[in-house]
C-alpha cells in the first residue's frame, strides 16, 4: 500500500492539472468531464479514507471563493451570485493535492508553506484572469494582494488540518 500512496502523487498531479486547464478553458462546458477526473481519480486513489476526510478543505476554499464573488473579487458571466460548480470541483480536486502530490508540504517549515500559499495562489486565479476564465471587480494588484493574503493562510491552516485531522 505505501509503494501505491508514493507512486500515486504523478496521478493526482495530472489529474488537478487537468482539472485545472479545463476549468480555465472551458468553464461550464466541461462540467461533466471535470466530474468524471475527480471521479476517477478517487477510485484509483490507494487512500479514499483519507481523501474523504480532506473534503472539508474544499468546502472552506468553496466558501472562500463565494465570498470572493459576493464583494466581485470575483466575476463569472454565467452565474453572478453562485460558485460555479466547475470551480467546486476544481476545489475538490485540489484539497486532494494536499494528501498526495502536496503532502510534502506537511515536512517543511510553517513559514515556507505560507510563503508558497502567497506565491503560488494568487498564480494560479491570476492565470484563470489573464485566460478570460472569470473577471474582477478590483485593479489587477488588488486581486493579487487578495488571494496572496488568502493563500497565505488558507495553505498553512489546510496543512495543519491534514496533520491534526487526516493524519497523513
Amino acid at each position: 500500500m505505501h509503494y501505491l500512496i508514493k507512486k500515486f502523487w504523478l496521478v493526482n498531479l495530472v489529474l488537478f492539472q487537468l482539472c485545472w486547464l479545463l476549468a480555465a478553458f472551458y468553464q461550464q462546458q466541461a462540467t461533466w468531464v471535470m466530474l468524471l477526473v475527480v471521479a476517477i481519480h478517487f477510485v484509483l486513489s490507494p487512500i479514499k479514507k483519507l481523501d474523504l476526510k480532506v473534503l472539508p478543505l474544499a468546502f472552506v476554499g468553496i466558501v472562500l471563493d463565494q465570498v470572493f464573488t459576493f464583494f466581485d473579487v470575483l466575476i463569472f458571466a454565467n452565474s453572478p451570485a453562485v460558485l460555479p460548480v466547475w470551480l467546486m470541483l476544481l476545489w475538490v480536486s485540489f484539497s486532494w493535492c494536499l494528501n498526495h502530490s502536496l503532502n510534502w508540504l506537511i515536512h517543511i517549515p510553517i513559514a515556507y508553506v505560507m510563503l508558497l500559499g502567497a506565491i503560488f495562489g494568487p498564480i494560479s486565479y491570476f492565470g484563470g484572469l489573464s485566460l478570460g476564465t472569470f473577471e474582477t471587480g478590483t485593479s489587477q494588484a488588488l486581486f493579487v494582494t487578495i488571494y496572496s493574503l488568502a493563500w497565505a493562510v488558507f495553505l498553512p491552516l489546510s496543512r495543519l488540518y491534514c496533520q491534526r485531522v487526516v493524519k497523513l
